[in-house]
């Protein structure tokens, strides 16, 4: 009997063991992730988003009814880095966000994050580099999460506002299949093409609740909401549930796939800039940018590419400089870091030199 008692006690022992191992494992995962972020005794993570007056934290976007959203004019800062906006929604190389513009010839920019340059700040995009090669006034019209259709869009807008001498319209592989998109995040512009000819659809934009929401958090999020373990696990397995926090945000209401040809869109949307270039008398050089997956951008963005060219355009592609770059994980965090920036204006003014486009 004892023996039997010995040997169940064992058994027990052994089982209860696994929990109380899976929970110190759990325990000194939490406090090695807290280590890292030097967050060691820090109480707060996911609820201080709770915990905010949601008035405190203005969006980096207000709604357009063409364009779905423009940048909010102001001065931002994340993560140590300046993002200053006039009120005509353009990014500035300056903090003085109303100083004027110190020469009457201007290049243009436009483009989508790359171009705005998300991760930098104000003197770190490639507009500020460019801008600080030439006596031209360099204007920064790019806009974070914009697809092709938006940046034609919107350069149409800043070339009949501000009269550029000179379009750098830039794009990256993934702004073509946004051209896909009826919703990305929040509403936007998109186009058809009826009888062969582009058509323009939410027009306007459809306007959503800027002011977003308070949304209450459930068990699961206040009970592990304090654990970055936790945190590290739910960003990359749910983060649009995790994430979904109790503060203002714009609305982000997922994604909109529409059925059509991104492809000819695309193409038709190059040839519709260019006209509307030649019309307004000013020189057109589209820019293809890259992400840090190049090789498999090149594949999705080489038709764009050759109809551009067929078409006449002056296309700059960076593909051959940067897959060549001796140092190319350093052009790169998530966006381009200034390193990367540096290299494109430096490319970008060799090209418009090249092409007798700067006097």
């Amino acid at each position: 009997m004892l023996s039997l008692n010995s040997k169940f006690t064992r058994s027990i022992l052994k089982i209860s063991l696994i929990p109380l191992s899976i929970l110190v494992t759990i325990l000194c995962l939490e406090i090695a992730v807290r280590i890292h972020h030097g967050k060691l005794l820090d109480t707060s993570l996911l609820t201080k988003h709770y915990l905010s007056d949601p008035g405190q934290e203005k969006h980096r976007a207000e709604y357009h009814p063409v364009l779905g959203w423009v940048p909010n004019p102001g001065v931002r800062i994340k993560r140590g880095k300046k993002f200053s906006v006039n009120n005509d929604n353009i990014r500035t190389g300056d903090t003085d966000i109303d100083k004027p513009f110190r020469n009457h010839e201007i290049i243009l920019t436009t483009g989508d994050s790359y171009t705005f340059g998300d991760e930098v700040s104000d003197h770190e995009t490639w507009p500020a580099y460019l801008d600080q090669r030439t006596t031209y006034t360099v204007m920064n019209g790019g806009v974070f999460a914009y697809g092709l259709d938006q940046i034609v869009l919107r350069s149409e807008q800043l070339i009949l506002k501000h009269k550029p001498k000179i379009l750098i319209l830039s794009f990256i592989a993934d702004d073509i299949y946004r051209c896909g998109l009826s919703v990305r995040r929040k509403p936007k512009p998109y186009f058809t093409i009826e009888n062969q000819q582009l058509k323009l659809n939410n027009n306007p934009v459809p306007l959503t609740d800027h002011t977003g929401e308070l949304r209450e958090m459930d068990f699961f999020r206040r009970i592990f909401g304090y654990s970055y373990f936790t945190d590290f696990i739910m960003r990359r397995i749910n983060a649009g549930y995790w994430l979904n926090h109790r503060i203002a945000i714009p609305y982000s209401g997922g994604f909109k796939k529409l059925n059509h040809d991104v492809i000819d869109i695309s193409c038709r949307l190059l040839k519709r800039i260019q006209d509307f270039t030649i019309e307004t008398n000013t020189e057109l050089v589209i820019l293809i940018q890259y992400d840090k997956h190049l090789k498999k951008s090149k594949v999705s963005i080489d038709d764009i590419i050759n109809c551009a060219r067929e078409n006449g355009l002056n296309v700059l592609d960076l593909y051959n400089v940067l897959e060549s770059h001796e140092q190319f994980k350093s052009l790169y965090s998530n966006h381009m870091t200034p390193k990367g920036n540096n290299l494109v204006a430096q490319e970008v003014y060799k090209f418009l030199k090249e092409n007798k486009l700067l006097e």
